[in-house]
């Protein structure tokens, strides 16, 4: 770290400051992501762990899904025991999200996998979230794996605290500072409403007449497409708020613009990461098909600066 400078510069943000040469190659900075999330699409093919996306399983299973063959393929040379990736650790609640080990199970109850849980009492309503999720836009997920952090992080802070610990009844609302604290992870990244910051899809104004429309008309299509992802933003939390019915009484921050920020969070902070399965090249030894690349493995936000 003494290698690199963490600074603010005037008028154009947060910067990281090399306070050296390096070398070509050489790794200049590891972190852990803050959150993390697998791309649905990758999701259909690729068995990975819920919280540090992983992979799980055994190789031929992998190779399985990612090849959709309807059995595991024989792989020559290659004993069962070598077979195996991990024993699967599975959620503490009973849901079907897979874990690695029972490190990255620990860490992703203490991040608030609870709170979005397939287990959990409200599955229906939380299956009417993700499906909205899915259908509209994939942003809306990896938002309430933001919102599940803070919850997370909230319940911890509750139970040590004296002043909440004292309310009469287990449903009063967070005191300030344990909220604050709840939150203060999500307080350093850059964010906007997300609806606001969108990028506007590019479109060729044109009319009967084959000339351009107005800038006008076209100021307001970018207004009623705004206007079209607040309405989705909002529909999305309504539904979220329904999932999370048990912890209301932690949800009075997350009112419409908190959530269109945090969206804006995981619009302007994130890392998509782009990548083929390395088990993709051992395809041609199964005697299956070369498969095609999946579009993104996963959505991460870094930890700030």
């Amino acid at each position: 770290m003494s290698s690199l400078e963490f600074v603010t510069v005037p008028g154009k943000g947060r910067a990281v400051r090399a306070l050296r040469g390096f070398a070509c190659g050489e790794l200049i900075l590891r972190e852990t992501p803050l959150i993390s999330m697998q791309a649905p699409d990758n999701a259909e093919a690729v068995h990975v762990c819920e919280r540090c996306l992983g992979p799980c399983g055994r190789y031929s299973t992998v190779l399985q899904h990612l090849c959709e063959m309807e059995q595991p393929p024989s792989l020559p040379g290659l004993s069962a025991a070598n077979d195996l990736i991990c024993v699967e650790v599975k959620c503490r609640n009973g849901c079907e999200a897979p874990f690695c080990s029972a490190a990255c199970e620990r860490a992703a109850a203490d991040d608030g996998h609870a709170h979005l849980c397939g287990a959990s009492s409200a599955v229906d309503n939380l299956a009417d979230w993700e499906e909205h999720a899915l259908g509209v836009n994939e942003a809306f997920l990896f938002g309430g794996k933001l919102v599940a952090l803070v919850l997370g992080r909230l319940s911890a802070l509750r139970s040590r605290c004296r002043r909440c610990s004292a309310a009469t009844a287990t449903t009063q609302p967070p005191c300030d500072v344990c909220l604050a604290s709840a939150r203060a992870p999500l307080a350093p990244f850059c964010r906007g409403l997300w609806w606001e910051i969108a990028s506007v899809p590019s479109v060729k104004w044109t009319v009967e007449s084959a000339g351009l429309v107005s800038d006008s008309a076209i100021a307001e299509a970018t207004e009623s497409f705004r206007a079209e992802l607040r309405a989705d933003a909002c529909h999305s939390l309504e539904l979220l708020r329904e999932a999370l019915g048990s912890s209301a009484h932690n949800l009075g921050w997350l009112d419409e613009a908190e959530w269109g920020g945090l969206l804006g969070v995981a619009r302007q902070n994130n890392i998509c990461i782009v990548s083929q399965n390395v088990s993709s090249a051992s395809a041609g030894t199964a005697g299956t098909a070369q498969p095609s690349p999946r579009r993104t493995l996963c959505t991460a936000c870094p930890a700030p600066f």
